[in-house]
């Protein structure tokens, strides 16, 4: 597993879609992160600077597959 705080995927969306933020992760975003229990919160960054985190800390099991590049 990666150290506890150490950012393993980031995403920034600037565009919304009748006001609602599409979080998408592709194959690629994932394909060398380890299978293994992450943890992952969501955070907003407003026009002023001012960071919310607006899904806090949660647990999710990333599961291996099959297929790799």
């Amino acid at each position: 597993a990666w150290p506890l705080g150490e950012t393993v995927l980031q995403k920034t969306v600037t565009s919304f879609v009748e006001g609602a933020a599409v979080i998408l992760l592709a194959h690629a975003d994932t394909n060398e992160l380890i299978p293994s229990e992450y943890v992952y919160d969501v955070q907003l960054t407003a026009k002023d600077g001012t960071v919310s985190t607006i899904i806090p800390p949660a647990h999710f099991v990333l599961e291996g597959d099959v297929t790799r590049d």
